[in-house]
């Protein structure tokens, strides 16, 4: 996860280059040169500009709004690589052509999102937004006020007006407090056990699977990461960074929270029961959110490739 202070200091105009190269162009259709012009890659500068994101706003690997998928029977967006939630600290990188898009770097992700979900900010407020230190946290799957998507594990100053809790949030004008039902957040981090960790996991039951996340939707990485932000506990965005930043190599029979890791795929454990081990997890074959089981002769096969454990 990157340190977003450090990093401003240090970034230059072959490194931000660096960094929108690193998301090829996909083959898929053929013709992509308006997308090519629309990185502006012959106007980069070094001049790092600060932002905070006013609502929830999809995050893609390249500057348009253009599905790609990789054949007819795709049913996913490959461009889109995360949602990155509201009131995010960003550093604005560079800007399209076109003006409508922003390529930005977040605690987790880097890549482009649109122009008109950003706060410009200067540095204080950025810093000030950046290092909370006394957030409440969303603590429902998605709470939503209007136009505006929170969701869960997002952080937020807030103030206490007449026991009414207002979430402190930045609008394109400055910032607005936002009331928030006692259901939707907590004032402190949640106690890591593992009832906790059920309960904020089962919000998710039946919503829908995207992957890279959409507006009201999530994919298994991302769920795990929203669940576990409750508890102040931060892991990176997707499955392969995950297992290089927790051990996996834990038995699912040891007693503790755990986490079930496949290839490509992660999922929260739950509980052993009828000879059966249940989980619950975002599923792309189901298209949603679903709880599943494995059983014993499973655990032999190689498709669980590790399991850790989360103190």
């Amino acid at each position: 996860m990157a340190d977003l202070l450090a990093i401003s200091a240090n970034v230059n105009n072959e490194t931000i280059r660096q960094l929108i190269n690193s998301y090829p162009i996909p083959p898929y259709p053929k013709n992509n040169t308006s997308i090519l012009h629309n990185l502006n890659l012959s106007n980069i500068s070094s001049d790092i500009r600060y932002g905070i994101t006013t609502n929830k706003t999809l995050m893609r690997s390249l500057p348009t709004n253009k599905v790609f998928t990789k054949s007819p029977d795709d049913i996913y967006d490959r461009l889109k690589l995360t949602a990155i939630p509201i009131n995010t600290s960003i550093l604005i990188l560079h800007q399209s052509t076109d003006h409508k898009y922003l390529f930005v770097m977040a605690d987790f992700y880097y890549g482009w999102i649109l122009k008109k979900d950003v706060y410009i900010c200067n540095i204080a407020e950025f810093t000030r937004n950046l290092t909370k230190s006394s957030p409440l946290i969303i603590t429902d799957a998605f709470f939503t006020y209007r136009d505006l998507i929170f969701d869960m594990g997002t952080k937020l100053n807030y103030k206490i007006n007449n026991n009414q809790v207002y979430a402190q949030v930045y609008t394109k004008q400055g910032i607005q407090g936002i009331p928030l039902p006692k259901s939707a957040y907590s004032l402190k981090p949640l106690k890591l056990t593992w009832k906790n960790i059920t309960k904020q996991a089962s919000k998710y039951l039946n919503i829908p699977y995207s992957l890279g996340d959409d507006y009201l939707a999530i994919d298994c990485s991302s769920m795990v990461r929203n669940v576990l932000s409750c508890f102040n506990y931060l892991i990176p965005r997707d499955t392969k960074d995950i297992i290089n930043y927790l051990d996996i190599n834990h038995s699912i029979n040891e007693p503790g929270i755990k986490l079930l890791h496949f290839p490509g795929h992660i999922a929260i454990y739950l509980k052993y029961k009828y000879h059966k081990h249940y989980y619950i997890h975002a599923s792309a074959s189901y298209h949603k959110v679903v709880i599943s089981y494995l059983d014993p002769s499973y655990l032999s096969e190689n498709d669980l490739i590790g399991v850790s454990i989360i103190k």
